[in-house]
């Protein structure tokens, strides 16, 4: 929402994941409010992806476990 920073949740991923050679994609979705203020919605997910070969030799990326979940109040 408006006036928070996500450079400061970024950091707090830092400090608890560490640094990774190969980070996940985080995206930051910024609005200047929810349609009622009293509303908190958080949403989480967490894949894992594999590289598959297929017999032409060309690496796709496959989700083989998608783990979400949504809160709110």
């Amino acid at each position: 929402v408006e006036g928070c920073d996500p450079a400061v949740g970024l950091e707090v991923f830092k400090e608890t994941i560490g640094e990774l050679e190969n980070p996940p994609l985080i995206t930051v979705l910024k609005v200047a409010g929810l349609a009622n203020p009293l509303c908190l919605v958080e949403i989480e997910a967490i894949a894992v992806v594999e590289d598959i070969v297929t017999k032409e030799g060309i690496v796709v990326k496959r989700i083989v476990t998608v783990k979400s979940r949504r809160r709110g109040l």
